[in-house]
């Protein structure tokens, strides 16, 4: 089976520090998102794993050769959505069984048993959903995809999911998806449409998943993160007579001297002067973001 992280995404919800920086090497204290996909999907046994880059794509490049994991990293010249990459496995990399993880995402989800659902189902495509109420846009009928809100099919909100950025195919799946296609769920569409629809399965219950695309997002990831190491907070620099409160200072960032970080993340190029006192802050190179906690 082979594996697609998706990681050739512009970021723009998270710019100016996606203009430095692409969002799937966005560190979460200790670990960049890259680098929690990829420990996740390297749980499948036999599975070669490929990303794809565009934006920034050399520090996709650069992230991968120091790695290891990452069998090629498919550059983009032109950004080819979320169908072209997947039509483009199907031409040069082979016939195989697809799973794809967008590359951007913290979450506590186990892939591998999503991939043996997916497989033991007699669907060629399975979409992982969870339930957010807030959002849930993906329509389901008898375990299938029967919609998308605003897009196609009927939208009923009983059973309806929100999709997580995880999928699988088969290479029989893979090898309809029309040359040029931009919008995966439009093929996802056509498959409805032609008697085929994806299997929509359910995250499990108490899996984490938490949206990157917000400062907020960042801090709940982080505190997240801090909660698995066991830690309340965390440094990679020295922060001598810093108060650091469920924080994380990453690598490649500064803390000049005494100062209070509460609820606060300082990332590679940020810097905190002696006597601040911040509280719900991202701090990153030449910006800060402040979050209402």
């Amino acid at each position: 089976m082979n594996v697609l992280l998706l990681c050739a995404g512009l970021g723009t919800r998270l710019r100016p520090l996606t203009e430095r920086i692409p969002k799937a090497l966005v560190p979460v204290a200790d670990q960049t998102l890259l680098a929690r996909a990829l420990d996740g999907v390297s749980a499948l046994r036999g599975a070669r794993i490929y990303a794809n880059g565009h934006h920034l794509a050399e520090q996709i490049e650069r992230f991968a050769e120091e790695d290891g994991r990452i069998v090629r990293v498919m550059g983009e010249t032109k950004i080819l959505g979320t169908a072209g990459p997947l039509a483009r496995m199907a031409r040069e990399v082979g016939a195989d069984d697809l799973l794809v993880v967008n590359g951007d995402l913290w979450h506590t989800i186990d892939v591998v048993d999503f991939v043996m659902r997916a497989q033991a189902s007699d669907a060629d495509i399975a979409l992982l959903g969870r339930d957010d109420p807030r959002v849930n846009t993906l329509s389901r009928a008898d375990g299938r995809l029967a919609g998308i809100r605003g897009r196609f099919g009927g939208f009923s909100g009983r059973g309806a999911l929100t999709f997580t950025g995880i999928s699988w195919y088969r290479a029989s799946a893979l090898s309809r998806i029309p040359s040029g296609l931009f919008d995966i769920r439009e093929f996802w569409r056509d498959e409805v449409a032609a008697g085929r629809a994806p299997a929509l399965l359910d995250a499990a219950p108490g899996c984490q998943w938490i949206d990157i695309g917000t400062p907020a997002g960042l801090i709940e990831a982080m505190e997240a993160r801090l909660a698995e190491l066991g830690v309340a907070s965390w440094s990679a620099v020295p922060c001598d007579g810093a108060e650091l409160l469920c924080s994380a200072v990453c690598a490649g960032a500064a803390v000049e001297g005494p100062c209070r970080l509460q609820r606060s993340m300082v990332l590679p190029g940020g810097t905190v002067r002696a006597g601040e006192d911040l509280r719900g802050t991202v701090v990153g190179d030449g910006f800060r973001w402040e979050v209402d906690l």
